[in-house]
């Protein structure tokens, strides 16, 4: 920092100034520039002021779990995902499952647990056994591991599922969590694939390519 730079005069508790100056002097460096340092890690401190969706969705009325609504399009389907998987910041667990007795024989459920929140979307037709819906999925899986959610955090079941869309969110949530979940990996993604197919598949590295980031092929 420069001498020209402005001046700022802040009060702050005894007990606050004296954490400052104990992380200064862990990090070698001055309280000023311990406090600018935390500052420009987090640009927008008042964000995080408690006010989450599992507050938040409460006082709107809407129960937990909660059912995504119904979307006329897979493409519409999946852009909803996106775009919670994109801008929820507290996604703790993501659960697939490949529902049965649907129009080409199996279809995706996706449970997204945000902030202890639960999402259920378990009527979007996304499945694998078109190529267009497949690269759907991809595209789903592909966002799953660019925030880092795979390798732990997502897991799928390793069994297909009865179809839950006409039951309570309650039931569905209750059925989907008794059932027996694997996570999912870049070696565990060919059993989860094959849950969508009459038979058995051996993907090529190439064919399982488009599912993950770039970095992490």
């Amino acid at each position: 920092m420069s001498r020209t730079d402005p001046q700022f005069n802040l009060r702050i508790p005894e007990t606050l100034k004296d954490k400052i100056v104990a992380a200064a002097n862990e990090n070698k460096r001055s309280a000023t520039a311990e406090i600018l340092a935390r500052l420009e890690a987090n640009p927008n401190p008042l964000a995080n002021t408690g006010f989450s969706l599992s507050t938040a969705l409460p006082i709107l009325g809407i129960e937990n779990p909660h059912r995504i609504r119904d979307e006329s399009s897979t493409y519409g389907a999946l852009k909803d995902l996106l775009c919670l998987i994109r801008n929820a910041d507290r996604i703790s667990e993501v659960w697939l499952a490949v529902r049965k007795g649907e129009y080409n024989r199996s279809a995706l459920t996706v449970v997204l647990h945000i902030d202890g929140f639960m999402l259920l979307a378990d009527h979007t037709l996304l499945t694998i056994e078109r190529r267009a819906r497949e690269i759907e999925v991809e595209d789903l899986i592909e966002n799953l591991d660019r925030i880092g959610l795979l390798e732990g955090a997502t897991s799928f079941m390793t069994q297909r599922v009865d179809k839950t869309s006409k039951w309570t969110p309650k039931e569905a949530a209750s059925y989907l969590a008794n059932q027996p979940r694997e996570v999912l990996t870049r070696t565990t993604i060919t059993r989860f694939l094959n849950l969508f197919l009459e038979k058995p598949f051996d993907f090529t590295d190439e064919q399982l390519a488009g599912y993950f980031t770039k970095q992490g092929r």
